[in-house]
């Protein structure tokens, strides 16, 4: 449901100094990458959606993992670290190798949703300081410092993007001592629950267009949108999808014959296309099986799909 261009508030922290040019540097980024629930797309490719791949030997993670190298650079840092939330319904996410600048916070016992996930994550932060928030599962878009720069203007406790509709995008730049309230247990999701209650508290707004959206990547037609969007620096020509081929992604590991013809199409490592078939806008995952001579449209092929 898109946001209101801004929530009621009741309250805010007066006494605090506004983020601005001069003071932007958040004490982190975080990066949202559990989920509810498994989608189809997780399930049939068998890893979490953040260790999908973009090209081969980059995944979505690749994607973040750069647009935080490129934060810290435009912010003249090193000390910014890079927060990964993940669950155990998401899956233990492979692309974030954790080092001296990231971490990786897994839930693996009781469902925390984003909320309490992120409330858990932030334990130990400055309650004063802020940190900068986006969604694991979209592919990243224009320079995180627009975003920042772009979130630290109201000078608010919680300042949430949208895009031009109203549509939440999944950026957020949040004070890190509003998260007190947050119950050290249970199910709190970020968007339904705890944003509400928060702003009954503290000043929160909402920042509608400005930046570029984040491709969200849920279901296979999501991810085929969003690698087109990768693969192609400018914008394709009306209805391109159906005569040319934008990318086309073999793990290694996977098994491809030299006479099948791949068109949009993802093939992870253990995947097999048969002589002479025909793929086109489908991910095989590690157990799918393309015979030889058939053809396949828009479809995730897995055991599990049979």
């Amino acid at each position: 449901m898109p946001l209101e261009p801004a929530f009621p508030s009741t309250a805010s922290s007066a006494t605090l100094p506004p983020l601005t040019n001069e003071n932007l540097c958040p004490a982190a980024l975080v990066i949202l990458a559990g989920s509810v629930r498994q989608t189809e797309l997780a399930r049939t490719a068998s890893r979490p959606l953040v260790d999908l791949p973009l090209r081969p030997d980059y995944t979505l993670a690749s994607a973040w993992r750069e647009a935080a190298e490129e934060l810290r650079s435009d912010l003249s840092t090193p000390a910014l670290p890079l927060l990964v939330t993940a669950n155990s319904i998401a899956g233990q996410p492979k692309s974030f190798a954790a080092d001296s600048t990231t971490s990786i916070r897994m839930d693996v016992n009781e469902p925390r949703g984003s909320g309490g996930a992120l409330r858990d994550a932030l334990l130990g932060f400055a309650p004063e300081s802020h940190v900068l928030i986006a969604p694991g599962h979209a592919l990243p878009r224009g320079k995180l410092s627009d975003v920042l720069k772009l979130l630290s203007s109201p000078g608010a406790d919680i300042v949430i993007h949208a895009d031009a509709a109203g549509a939440p995008t999944g950026f957020l730049l949040l004070r890190c001592g509003v998260l007190a309230s947050v119950s050290h247990n249970g199910f709190a999701d970020l968007k339904e629950q705890v944003l509400p209650q928060l702003a009954k508290k503290f000043d929160v707004r909402v920042i509608r267009g400005g930046l570029s959206t984040p491709a969200s990547i849920r279901s296979l037609a999501s991810y085929i949108h969003a690698l087109r969007a990768a693969a192609s620096p400018s914008p394709l020509p009306r209805n391109a999808e159906d005569w040319r081929s934008t990318f086309v992604i073999t793990e290694a590991g996977a098994q491809v014959h030299e006479t099948a013809r791949l068109h949009d199409s993802v093939v992870l490592a253990g995947g097999r296309v048969g002589a002479g078939a025909v793929v086109v806008r489908c991910l095989v995952g590690p157990s799918g099986v393309v015979d030889a001579g058939e053809s396949v449209f828009d479809r995730l092929i897995g055991s599990e799909n049979e």
